[in-house]
């Protein structure tokens, strides 16, 4: 019992509630008016070229940043052209890994290839520049060292193609923590500008990436960053180093002016009333002399401190970050000529130049868990200056694409008042606009969809119980979508069914509430009986003094709201989550339930009255804890998919059909993942899934490649510590976004889907080998707003394809019309030939087509 209550943030996401399917955007296809070879030549290389082009550059699917997990803790990044492709790549120190990570750049902004090179005891800081002027970018880094341990600077020499080997590991004091590099000499070798304990050291190359002893100059109190730049305009690099001071004692910065040949004289230390932790130097004014910025850690202020042109610096100018500040970076980011700057602690903020030195207000684009070090640099080469950033507890490097503007994209984030347990996506006001609600603490937050990409909370929906998971279907016979929400009963040991009647208007009554079994942990909703009227299934545990016994209840409703006694049996261990889908093709539901005591998927077979009878089980990993049905390869089966905690893994259990699944194939992610839903989310037609990953602050996206195999996972980052995930269109483009609740700042995200092509066949244009006349069954099903059938002609005739009521009236005709032999797929909108809404229930679609006819079971669920 203490697992699944430490871990106790339970959703229920039945396929019929997270799997739409859409027509993506405008045609593009070309047509050929001349077939003449001469013509269609080079039609075929420009298609052949284009499509390729589209199929293999990366086009980032959803807004927001992209992680890339790295080493444990990293604490610094820089930037380089590593490999000398023309591309930019991106390196970063990870200390508690005690290694580098060197990302390669494809070419289009996505880093596929990772390397790894040890880096000492306690790599914090790293820098690139050319130390073996051969012309490759190599990389010195700073490993602090332990307490036990003396640090050094460790020197990686690049061999040309972007792999290192080790070089010289440089004695520059007792613990090594920030570089910088500048040819301090003037001799055309970058030297080294090195902070250790409360010492600058600095060391002269000597040429081959060799570097003369460290020569030693006194710092200020507790220096904090180092870096190079000309203060006085005499040609040589001078050294500038912020000192960071105590609360007591606020920070300083501290010129070491250069006297040639890399000697350097102290000036006396500038108070500038803060305590930076990052300095960096840039033309900020635009007078031709270099200014300096720092960031603040207390009290959270960026600075800008301006340079008369003798090195005398004017008093700071304080701008506000918000919380503590880290990191600094200055550069043109906006394209307008003059530098801006990008800082990086709680979030990152860009403070845009808006002429003479003087910047607007930080706009703050938050990042993963402590966004740490920052760099600039043309990312995906559109010469626009992208920025990197690494997260220091969410092990990751989140790379921010510049849109031309300075802009970046973000998410669209709504706080809620407690930590997000379950998320539903529902039309619940019928505007046409999927909403959202959340089950968190003892509440349902509802959050309506403005119509303008916006979420705003409509209002909390007390309950005066914890809550755990939510399903939503119209249960009252008011063709209204309700919702049913389980959780802990008040003062008992018992759990609660709590039946929520939407009222109109995104309000509910929240009279209806039926005790049930010990620790319930997931429901769904699906009419077993197929009389109309939807019934719930409800998983628990531990009911009966035996912790890790699993029960399934079954509720039948006989009215409006009101529901049989359940009938409750023993079904597997710790069960975590359930889904309500046709599983073995008989036009009945069936169940899966994802155990997490057992680590197994259980499915029982639905025989259309309401039984139940014991179908595969399955091992699927280290506690599956959430599950989704979804024909991933085509075969019109669905597939279970698993989202497994401790194993950090995606399983697949392919249908062979007659409900009866393969040993999983798992798919390995980055850290543990808490929630499993599909969408497709790059508009091939194919299944995709997507994770959330708490750990890394991140949306794991896997795409199908058509056949059910996957591509490796790209993480979207949240703004939030995500927890689960649901899909739908929320800005009603034809495209399958992401909601994400997230527990770290109590908050769910919305990511908008940025798919901008497509290639779309219409119905009588869908061609495939001719076959039998065969109607297979709707997908998905249930659904709920729309689902799509197929169906296949031997030859080319008049075929018909209509949808009726229990009572065989006609509801409305989806096809009448001539059609080629071949493969056809059409859409039903849930609505009648009126175009009126159409209510919850059991409806046949038929197919005829000369002698032939054939009809199935659909299940519409609001």
């Amino acid at each position: 019992m203490a697992l699944a209550r430490i871990l106790n943030r339970v959703i229920d996401k039945s396929v019929w509630r997270r799997s739409f399917l859409f027509s993506l955007g405008p045609d593009e296809r070309v047509p050929l008016y001349n077939t003449n070879a001469s013509y269609l030549i080079p039609l075929i290389v420009f298609l052949s070229t284009f499509i390729a082009s589209r199929c293999l550059a990366f086009e980032p699917l959803f807004d927001g940043c992209i992680n890339y997990p790295v080493g444990y803790q990293p604490a610094s990044v820089c930037i380089a052209d590593f490999d000398r492709d023309g591309h930019e790549d991106i390196a970063t120190a990870n200390a508690n890994s005690h290694n580098v990570s060197v990302l390669k750049n494809d070419g289009d902004g996505y880093f596929f290839s990772q390397s790894r090179i040890p880096a000492g005891n306690n790599p914090r800081f790293i820098v690139a520049d050319d130390f073996d002027t051969n012309g490759t970018s190599d990389l010195a880094v700073a490993d602090m060292g332990t307490d036990s341990a003396v640090g050094a600077v460790l020197i990686l020499i690049n061999t040309g193609d972007g792999t290192f080997t080790v070089g010289e590991s440089l004695l520059a004091g007792q613990h090594p923590f920030s570089i910088c590099t500048g040819d301090f000499n003037r001799d055309g070798r970058p030297d080294l500008g090195v902070l250790a304990d409360e010492r600058v050291a600095v060391l002269l190359s000597t040429g081959d990436a060799s570097f003369a002893p460290a020569v030693f100059y006194d710092a200020g109190s507790h220096p904090s960053s180092i870096c190079a730049a000309d203060l006085d305009k005499d040609g040589d690099l001078d050294l500038v180093v912020a000192n960071y001071g105590d609360i007591y004692d606020r920070g300083t910065i501290s010129i070491f002016k250069n006297q040639g040949a890399g000697s350097f004289l102290v000036e006396p230390a500038v108070n500038i009333g803060v305590c930076p932790s990052s300095i960096a130097a840039s033309d900020l004014d635009g007078d031709g002399i270099v200014d300096l910025t720092t960031a603040s850690f207390f009290p959270g202020t960026v600075s800008v401190i301006r340079n008369r042109g003798d090195g005398i610096l004017e008093t700071p100018v304080q701008y506000s970050f918000g919380t503590a500040c880290i990191s600094i970076a200055a550069r043109d980011l906006d394209g307008d000529g003059r530098i801006d700057l990008a800082a990086a602690g709680g979030h990152v903020a860009i403070f845009r130049n808006i002429g003479g030195g003087t910047f607007a207000n930080a706009d703050n684009i938050p990042v993963g868990m402590s966004p740490w070090s920052v760099a600039t640099g043309n990312l995906d080469s559109d010469d626009r200056p992208d920025i990197a950033v690494v997260t220091y507890t969410s092990d990751c490097v989140a790379v921010l694409r510049n849109d031309g503007t300075g802009q970046y994209s973000v998410t669209n984030r709504i706080s809620v008042s407690e930590h997000p347990n379950a998320l539903i996506a529902m039309d619940f006001d019928e505007d046409s606009r999927l909403d959202l609600a959340v089950a968190a603490g003892d509440h349902v937050s509802l959050l309506k969809n403005d119509r303008s990409d916006n979420f705003v909370v409509q209002g909390d929906i007390v309950l005066g119980t914890t809550l755990y998971a939510l399903a939503a279907a119209e249960l009252f016979g008011n063709g209204r979508p309700d919702l049913a929400v389980v959780g802990d009963a008040p003062d008992t040991t018992k759990g609660m069914l709590l039946l929520l009647q939407n009222m109109g208007g995104m309000t509910f009554d929240t009279s209806a509430r039926v005790e049930i079994g010990n620790n319930p942990s997931s429901v769904c909703a699906g009419d077993f009986n197929e009389d109309g009227k939807i019934d719930l299934a409800i998983t628990s545990y531990g009911c009966h003094d035996d912790s890790t016994a699993g029960y399934l209840s079954i509720l039948m409703a006989n009215g409006p709201g009101t529901f049989d006694s359940a009938r409750t049996w023993r079904e597997g261990e710790f069960p975590q989550d359930i889904i309500a889908a046709d599983l073995n093709r008989d036009g009945h539901l069936d169940l899966a339930i994802a155990s997490t005591y057992s680590n197994s998927v259980s499915v029982l077979f639905g025989d259309g009255n309401g039984s139940f009878s014991a179908g595969p089980r399955r091992a699927v990993g280290g506690i599956p804890w959430e599950i989704c049905a979804v024909d991933l390869d085509g075969d019109t089966l669905l597939d279970l998919v698993t989202a497994n905690l401790v194993t950090n893994t995606v399983a697949v259990l392919k249908n062979q059909g007659m409900g009866n699944f393969a040993s999983a194939v798992t798919d390995t992610l980055a850290y543990y993942p808490t929630s499993i839903s599909t969408g497709d989310f790059d508009g091939n037609g194919s299944p995709d899934l997507v994770a959330a990953i708490p750990d890394i602050y991140a949306a794991a996206v896997l795409l199908n490649t058509g056949d059910g195999s996957l591509t490796s996972p790209v993480y979207y980052g949240c703004e939030d510590s995500p927890y689960k995930t649901c899909v739908g269109d929320f800005d009603s483009d034809g495209r399958s976004d992401l909601a994400i609740s997230g527990s770290g700042f109590r908050s769910v995200s919305v990511m908008r889907n940025l798919l901008t092509w497509q290639v779309d066949t219409p119905l009588d244009e869908h061609v495939s080998l001719p076959r039998a006349f065969d109607l297979l069954q709707n997908y998905p099903n249930p659904f709920n707003p729309s689902t799509e059938i197929l169906f296949t002609l031997p030859v080319r005739e008049h075929a018909t394809l209509a949808v009726y009521n229990l009572l065989g009236e006609q509801v409305r005709v989806l096809a009448d019309e001539t059609l080629s032999a071949g493969e056809h797929r059409v859409t039903w909108d849930g609505r009648d030939a009126r175009g009126n809404q159409v209510a919850s229930g059991v409806y046949l679609y038929r197919l005829t087509a000369g002698t032939s006819s054939q009809s199935k079971k659909m299940l519409l669920l609001k």
